[in-house]
């Protein structure tokens, strides 16, 4: 029984030093081509699908393993817990099974929630108090240290990172907007500028709102530990939670977010209730529960009353109207799809679905609930009713015992060698998936971050085991502060954010729902023991999903790594002149190679968008026609072979609907082929005013004059309502080039229509 005890201990430890490691990972769905390899070589700093895809394996294998061991000594709720994770982790399975990008990102979400209650079943599984207290302060002290590693890189992001940043752009700015096509004067160029000189601290996340929701909570949580009464930490704890807490809400307040700024006041504001009114948290505790259980609830409220006042109300205030948006989507989304459209699928969604005036095309529903309704349909109520329910015991009154106000000791050595061990396996985590992709200046910062981590972790964990079950009032705070924040951003979105909120959830309701006092191991009841091995059963299924998909990911992320160094040296090598083939060909021949290799996964991923893309980039500058024909022949074959099941994306209808151009204009193909390419992206993306005016340049090709004026003016009238976001609507002379087109096209009409001059 002690070694059994001892195993998922350990395991427990595991699944929060991958949670922290997810969170100190960039991940990306494309490791390469993130950008241009001509103008930008290094990769971005991520581990793109195979990496995300291993580590949640990992996870979904620890998470099985806890819940099978603790199967025995289940309890009620762990096993209710464990029994809402199963429908739409399989709903999400399902989707990804057709729909890489559905995949990866669901993969993640699923592990994020059978760890979450793997923890629970971990920490309520019973044994005598000091044990599970030694365990809670180890888990905490990993999830919370997270914290001390993400301000250092946030910092020095927001000091020095940013800076040249701007620097670099500035000097190359011209060269890399036209590595994306993006003219100076184009609405992606004017959009992109903007948001590059907004100075902000993401930590390496790429989603500063993102890091913000995340350092909120961590600076909430230990500031309630250190203003409830009982244990006192010591020096090194003291330093590391001040610092973490005090440093955290510093970069929150200049980062800007007004829901992260929000959460933190109501987190602020909830900690004063429990210090300043003892004992009221725990007296009145069904109340304080219910609110926070409530707090998804209002945030929808206001989201749709904002966005039921219109965009002109209320001084034009946007925050709130976009988000409403955004749930005008998925409800439609949902409405059209009951069973979901998968982690990755909202996007798509909203591009057609959307309201007419919506500016924005967000790939999150920007609310967690919302988030998994969208994806899993109705059946994603499920997690809505587990993250209700985590958010309830979080919050569940102390049970232990008052602990003195006497300085702490040191009797918590064996929590802090186990947490400082689990640091230092999430931060080399973090270090071996994102070390070759940066300079070496960035990796010592994360060398720094990963020193931090350990010595937070570390210091704070002797506290934690003796101060986290001291008092409930810390865990109702930073409950707030997560609803509040997961209920305006995209923290349950994003997979790093998601892995980590999961996690700390899981591990702050074990915390309220743990026993305290040796001797209160039980016996699982029949339904318990067979919940708990059914969710294992399902953790382990998800795991295997997962591993299939493993060997073909592996090929072709080498693929894209070697296709990618081709293009980065021809291009080095054509600045220097000591080239021997020019870029031109390279980017051809790597689309070919990239093209042979993009069946492997014969699912949505960019690896078939990326073959196409060179391929007419390569095209577009060659001087070699029999090259540029035969590459622009199997651009066109890849692009008409794209989802041949299903309905094309976006991405691909537009790649099909320019390679059919250019068939047309090179190699006089069917000139009503760009046209019905044209109309199946103006069908997905209805409200993309350039697609309407490229379909009007088809209709005008075959002389369909009507149709292209047509085109013509509902492109002017899609990009007139994009008027809440201007850098998203035509350039002046954009737009004067298409009224031109309507003119030319409708004035010799009305002269042969007029009657005839008197002679």
């Amino acid at each position: 029984m002690e070694r059994r005890e001892s195993l998922r201990s350990h395991l427990v430890l595991l699944v929060t030093a991958l949670a922290a490691a997810r969170c100190l990972i960039a991940v990306a769905p494309m490791v390469h081509f993130d950008g241009d390899p001509a103008f930008d070589a290094s990769p971005a700093q991520a581990i793109g699908p195979l990496g995300s895809l291993s580590v949640d394996m990992a996870m979904l294998v620890a998470a099985a393993a806890v819940l099978w061991l603790s199967s025995t000594a289940m309890t009620r709720a762990a096993s209710l817990a464990a029994l809402l994770a199963i429908p739409t982790a399989a709903v999400l399975a399902w989707h990804g099974s057709s729909d890489f990008e559905s995949l990866w990102r669901g993969t993640t979400w699923i592990a994020g929630a059978f760890a979450s209650v793997a923890v629970v079943a971990g920490l309520t599984a019973g044994g005598d108090g000091p044990g599970v207290n030694r365990l809670i302060g180890s888990a905490l002290a990993v999830m919370l240290g997270v914290g001390a590693a993400l301000l250092l890189r946030g910092g020095w992001q927001y000091v020095v990172e940013h800076a040249e940043t701007v620097a670099y752009f500035e000097e190359h700015g011209e060269a890399f907007l036209a590595s994306r096509g993006w003219s100076p004067d184009s609405p992606q160029a004017a959009a992109y500028e903007r948001r590059l000189l907004g100075r902000e601290a993401s930590g390496w996340f790429g989603l500063a709102n993102v890091y913000g929701g995340v350092v909120a909570t961590i600076s909430v949580a230990l500031a309630g530990l250190l203003l409830q009464r009982g244990v006192q930490p010591s020096r090194a704890a003291r330093f590391a939670a001040i610092g973490t807490a005090v440093i955290g809400s510093m970069l929150v307040l200049l980062n800007g977010g007004k829901g992260a700024i929000g959460a933190l006041a109501l987190g602020a504001a909830a900690i004063a209730g429990a210090r300043w009114w003892p004992g009221r948290w725990d007296r009145n505790a069904s109340w304080w529960r219910a609110c926070i259980v409530a707090v998804p609830l209002v945030m929808l409220g206001a989201v749709t009353a904002r966005f039921a006042l219109g965009p002109e109300a209320l001084g034009g205030e946007r925050s709130l109207l976009m988000r409403g948006y955004y749930l005008d989507g998925a409800m439609r989304a949902l409405a059209e799809s009951p069973l979901g459209v998968g982690a990755g699928g909202f996007q798509p969604a909203l591009l057609r679905l959307a309201a007419e005036t919506c500016p924005e095309d967000a790939a999150s529903v920007h609310h967690g609930w919302g988030d998994w309704v969208v994806a899993a349909g109705t059946i994603g109520v499920c997690w809505v009713a587990l993250a209700c329910l985590l958010a309830w015991w979080s919050t569940a009154p102390s049970r232990s015992p008052t602990v003195g106000e006497q300085p702490e000791d040191e009797a918590g050595g064996d929590a802090a060698e186990r947490a400082f061990v689990w640091a230092i396996v999430a931060g080399a985590i973090s270090l071996v998936a994102t070390a070759s992709a940066i300079d070496p200046v960035s990796l010592l910062v994360q060398v720094g971050s990963v020193a931090a981590l350990a010595f937070a972790a570390r210091a704070m964990a002797p506290w934690l085991e003796r101060s986290a079950t001291a008092g409930s009032g810390w865990r109702g705070a930073a409950t707030i502060t997560l609803s509040v924040v997961a209920s305006l951003d995209m923290l349950h979105w994003h997979t790093g954010s998601s892995m980590w909120c999961w996690v700390t959830m899981g591990v702050m309701a074990g915390v309220g729902l743990s026993p305290r006092e040796k001797g209160t191991s039980h016996r699982s009841t029949f339904f318990a023991v067979w919940a708990s091995r059914l969710a294992s059963i399902a953790a382990l299924a998800a795991a295997v999903a997962a591993l299939r998909w493993l060997p073909a990911v592996f090929q072709q992320e080498r693929t894209l790594a070697s296709t990618a160094t081709m293009i980065a040296r021809a291009a080095a090598d054509g600045t220097r002149g000591e080239g021997t083939e020019p870029l031109s060909s390279v980017r051809i021949r790597t689309s070919a190679y990239l093209g042979e290799s993009g069946t492997l996964v014969p699912t949505r991923h960019r690896i078939r968008e990326i073959a196409i893309e060179q391929a007419l980039l390569g095209v577009a500058k060659t001087e070699i026609r029999a090259l540029a024909d035969d590459a622009m022949l199997r651009a066109h074959q890849m692009a008409s072979d794209a989802r041949p099941d299903r309905h094309r994306t976006v991405a691909e209808a537009r790649l099909f609907a320019e390679t059919s151009a250019l068939m047309v204009a090179r190699a006089g193909a069917d000139p009503h082929g760009p046209v019905a390419a044209w109309e199946e992206v103006v069908q997905l993306s209805p409200r993309d005013a350039r697609a309407w005016a490229r379909l009007g340049d088809a209709h005008a090709r075959v002389e369909e004059m009507d149709a292209a004026v047509d085109a013509w003016s509902e492109a002017l009238r899609r990009d007139d309502q994009q008027w809440l976001d201007p850098v998203r609507q035509f350039s002046p002379r954009e737009r004067a080039k298409v009224q031109h087109k309507i003119d030319e096209a409708t004035i010799p009409a009305a002269l042969r229509a007029a009657p005839a001059p008197l002679p």
